[in-house]
């Protein structure tokens, strides 16, 4: 039995977006949501620990060097304007990231704002700030950063 539960968590799924602009591998034992804004929700519904939301915008017009420099200027701003953010890397994409915790009630959001070509990426992975050193959730939030680094923009 411990064994088929450790095949079950290593599983993963690929998911493409709506309008395929963006794919990513995600662990199987979550559960993904549409909401109507187009944000993608991603969670596992079973033993909630955590959840990660991807908001996909697209910036459009015939220059395509002026869309991949309009996504590039979204995470400059991001880096600028959010306190401790820093500039990391996810797969080969620059991304600003940075942390808030306590601001949305007892909440801990990591944002991760990324995105190439004329595609942008507002991610960020939310959990109950009490929570925060729970071994499930350090790992549900592993589960998330490992998620992001396999998005392909399309």
């Amino acid at each position: 039995r411990a064994l088929l539960i450790n095949i079950l968590t290593l599983e993963r799924k690929t998911f493409y977006s709506n309008d395929n602009w963006f794919e990513m591998s995600y662990p199987g034992r979550w559960t993904v949501f549409e909401e109507e804004d187009g944000t993608y929700l991603f969670m596992d519904n079973d033993n909630w620990s955590g959840n990660l939301r991807i908001t996909p915008m697209k910036f459009e017009g015939p220059d395509k060097a002026r869309q991949k420099e309009k996504v590039k200027g979204f995470i400059r701003e991001e880096l600028e304007n959010n306190k401790g953010s820093k500039l990391v890397k996810l797969g080969d994409m620059d991304t600003a990231h940075y942390v808030t915790d306590g601001q949305q009630g007892n909440m801990t959001i990591f944002y991760w704002v990324t995105g190439d070509k004329s595609t942008l990426l507002i991610c960020t992975f939310s959990v109950d700030t009490d929570r925060l050193t729970e071994e499930t959730v350090v790992k549900e939030l592993n589960d998330g950063i490992e998620s992001l680094q396999s998005i392909r923009i399309n």
